[in-house]
């Protein structure tokens, strides 16, 4: 997973934005694959994984913002 912080200075176009892009890593050949977006970018979160799926828990969005849960099915590639 990728993430940001809405203080610090980013590749983005503007400060302000989270990313939101999730990334596969493979650690054999360390080749990155993009897979489907989160629904909302956030940063201060907690991340696990329950069988196929990963849960992106709390956190704070761009307006400071308290997130809930999003959870990420590995097999449908859908939040």
């Amino acid at each position: 997973m990728i993430g940001g912080h809405p203080k610090v200075k980013s590749f983005l176009a503007r400060d302000y934005d989270l990313p939101k892009c999730c990334l596969c890593i493979n650690i054999v050949t360390g080749k990155l694959t993009k897979r489907a977006d989160m629904i909302g970018g956030r940063f201060a979160c907690a991340m696990c994984v329950i069988g196929n799926r990963i849960f992106m828990v709390g956190g704070i969005d761009q307006f400071f913002n308290l997130r809930s849960t999003e959870t990420y099915n590995v097999f449908a590639d859908s939040w």
